[in-house]
């Protein structure tokens, strides 16, 4: 970490040096006794089944050279490290630590959230802005209230802008991030039927992402889907500086003469701002891909770069894992998005395999869709009857909701001998089944929501 003295924390935290000098610099927070380092601070937190105030004997073990917890640590503990403070709750600290740290860089940080694309877009950012500056990008999906804040708390005086990811689940959450994170620029990918359990309804989920818009610093840029419905109503209310995107309504960042080469694991279309346009090509899959790009090339576009660094960027971005990453072996085609689901990427998801060509046959190993609340049941139909109407040559499911996917897609006279059912627990009798079964040129696509952890699937194919 740069220099934060401990006099700062106090102050920002309100909380009370037990031990030390409040003249101390504070050395990198760890909240994770078995990732912690020799010589840095442990702060603990809370959760359903740990409480990190009763792994302070364990950190100072490890070498924490200063804690930052909830309760008095044990008198045997304090002649070991060099500083103690006492805070009322360790995540609100941690937020806290944070978001003063943040105060003291001037770059450029940009957030970037959505329903769908949110990891894929943050990482074209990356990308893009690698081009010209030394850029921090949320490692991983390190995008919630403990994620957030120990990304911000990995940067640097070499860093010269950010690009940080936002989740949420619930009202409040994506207000709670942006507030911390003090964003230049915002980025909405587009609104979609995500964490229903919570969000009730597609309404409040808009509402939700525009949380972000309200938290952008002074003189921020927001950067938004104008195809998405519900963003492109918002445009009016939203106050500074906006950059739209879009491929099918007009916007000031586009993109026309989309071909998608799924086999290729290619995307060639053509990059607009204004006047200035340009061939991109991108290596992936998905007409939703596109729109990541344009959201993109948006932000880059906000922080001066040049078309040709955008397009470069562009042409050098790799899928991440669990996130249409398409991976071929021996023959086989794996289309891996088994990172997370929702109604919208899962359509997304089965037209990308459906608009594979003809070489092999088409197979969907689909497993619930998580969060959905009231609506769980409904939505897991609707995929269901879009299945029947595909034509995939084999369709295997995961887990009680699926089962009613199964049968939705049963109803509309899809032969059931191309469907196969796995209950949960069951992974290994569905790989078993599936390894049997596949041929050479298959193209296989596997998606789920992330409890399902059918990327343990796409390891056991690979490893076939």
């Amino acid at each position: 970490m740069e220099k934060i003295s401990l006099r700062e924390i106090i102050l920002g935290t309100g909380g009370a040096l037990l031990k030390g000098s409040a003249a101390l610099y504070l050395p990198d927070i760890y909240t994770d006794t078995r990732l912690l380092k020799k010589g840095k601070t442990f702060l603990t937190l809370k959760g359903p089944h740990f409480n990190g105030n009763n792994f302070l004997a364990e950190a100072v073990q490890k070498g924490a050279d200063g804690l930052i917890c909830e309760k008095e640590p044990a008198l045997e503990i304090l002649p070991k490290v060099s500083f103690v403070i006492i805070v009322k709750d360790g995540l609100i600290a941690l937020q806290q630590i944070a978001h003063l740290y943040r105060r003291k860089f001037t770059i450029p940080i940009v957030a970037v959230t959505g329903s769908n694309g949110k990891t894929t877009t943050k990482e074209m950012i990356g990308s893009i802005l690698s081009r010209r500056f030394c850029t921090l990008v949320t490692a991983g999906n390190l995008n919630n209230q403990v994620g957030l804040p120990l990304t911000l708390l990995r940067l640097r005086k070499k860093h010269q802008a950010a690009v940080l990811e936002l989740g949420t689940s619930a009202l409040g959450e994506i207000d709670t991030l942006a507030r911390i994170a003090s964003p230049t620029i915002g980025v909405i990918t587009c609104i979609g039927h995500s964490h229903l359990q919570n969000l009730k309804n597609i309404d409040t989920v808009l509402q939700a992402k525009m949380e972000l818009l309200g938290n952008l610093a002074a003189a921020g840029t927001a950067v938004l889907n104008n195809d998405d419905p519900g963003l492109q109503k918002k445009l009016h209310q939203v106050e500074g500086k906006v950059i739209t995107f879009g491929v099918k309504n007009k916007a000031e960042v586009w993109a026309k003469k989309v071909t998608i080469n799924a086999l290729k694991n290619k995307i060639v279309f053509i990059l607009g701002k204004g006047r200035q346009q340009r061939r991109v090509t991108l290596h992936a899959i998905g007409e939703h891909n596109v729109y990541n790009a344009l959201a993109a090339a948006s932000v880059g576009f906000a922080l001066g770069l040049p078309l040709s660094a955008i397009v470069k960027g562009l042409a050098v971005f790799k899928a991440v894992a669990g996130r249409m990453r398409m991976v071929k072996k021996k023959g086989l085609t794996i289309l891996d998005d088994s990172y997370n689901a929702n109604p919208d990427s899962m359509k997304a998801a089965l037209n990308t395999l459906n608009n594979f060509g003809r070489a092999g046959r088409k197979i969907a190993v689909l497993g619930d869709m998580l969060e959905l609340g009231l609506e769980s049941n409904k939505k897991h139909r609707e995929i269901g009857k879009i299945i029947g109407q595909l034509g995939l040559d084999m369709i295997y499911t995961i887990g009680p909701q699926s089962q009613l996917l199964a049968q939705a897609a049963l109803a509309t006279g899809i032969d059931q001998e191309k469907i196969h059912c796995f209950s949960s627990g069951e992974e290994q009798l569905l790989v078993t089944d599936l390894k049997a079964k596949v041929h050479h040129g298959d193209v296989v696509l596997i998606k789920a929501s992330h409890g399902l952890h059918l990327e343990k699937v796409v390891v056991s194919l690979l490893n076939n």
